[in-house]
């Protein structure tokens, strides 16, 4: 007698199907928010390392303009001033620049650095809304210009008998014919260095939802051009709660947001 052969299976059962679907679905489960924390870190990374170049750019400015910072890059308390650290009102003539927009890959602060300058370095890849900068800064002065990048210098100007309180350089703005005095601030001027913040990364989204603001902060403040002057300006908390910043000294670290409400970090002649 010849044995007959066991039928072979077409293909899987809808139970098995049905198995198979719920492992995958456990383990994306599992996967995603190890992989959106990854995510998170590598743009965390990224921001360092530009406040890094940032940093190390400083160091060799202020190596050619005899230890002397650039000035603050402020909206309007200084107005623009041709040795602002970064160049950032983009699209607007400029006189002293004989009718041309320096843009912000010629910004002194990185003019030094030898690799082409992009955005890029100025602008933390965590920082993906412009939803307030448009709100708030879109229509507002000089020309609505919007400031488009993740981090501010300090920049504390003069205080009652125009001493300098650093970080930047501070030009007065001009009254008719008068010439601008002109107030340096020199890098060995800061007492603490390894404590004293360079650059910091400000707040972007201070209204609510999804702001990166401190706690509490129902403030419309966000950072709106290259001067972080503490009183109404915030580090940001998009990292975790936490912002990063460059020292004086060079080094980069990631803190949490009260730290940069002590003067001990914002006040360098202190």
């Amino acid at each position: 007698m010849r044995a007959e052969k066991p039928s072979a299976k077409t293909g899987f059962t809808l139970i098995e199907l049905l198995v198979v679907i719920a492992i995958i679905a456990i383990l994306a489960a599992m996967l995603l928010p190890a992989l959106a924390k990854a995510k998170q870190q590598a743009a965390q990374t990224k921001c360092r390392n530009n406040l890094k170049e940032l940093a190390l750019g400083m160091s060799m400015y202020l190596n050619e303009f005899l230890d002397v910072y650039p000035a603050d890059a402020s909206r309007s308390t200084y107005n623009f001033q041709p040795e602002d650290w970064i160049y950032w009102r983009a699209g607007i003539n400029v006189d002293i620049f004989n009718g041309v927009a320096e843009t912000v890959d010629k910004s002194p602060v990185v003019a030094y650095l030898g690799t082409k300058t992009t955005t890029n370095l100025f602008r933390c890849p965590s920082d993906i809304n412009d939803r307030d900068r448009i709100a708030i800064e879109g229509g507002g002065s000089p020309n609505g210009v919007i400031y488009w990048y993740s981090y501010s210098m300090i920049g504390n100007g003069l205080d009652g008998n125009n001493i300098n309180q650093g970080l930047t350089s501070v030009q007065e703005n001009a009254t008719g014919n008068t010439p601008s005095p002109w107030f340096p601030f020199k890098n060995s001027w800061v007492r603490r260095p390894s404590d004293n913040i360079s650059f910091i990364e400000e707040d972007s989204l201070p209204n609510q939802p999804g702001s990166d603001a401190p706690p509490g902060d129902n403030t419309q403040a966000l950072i709106d051009d290259g001067r972080w002057a503490g009183v109404g300006n915030w580090l940001t908390t998009r990292h975790s709660g936490n912002g990063d910043v460059a020292f004086v000294d060079g080094h980069v670290a990631t803190v949490n947001w009260k730290f940069a409400t002590n003067t001990m970090h914002t006040m360098p002649r202190q």
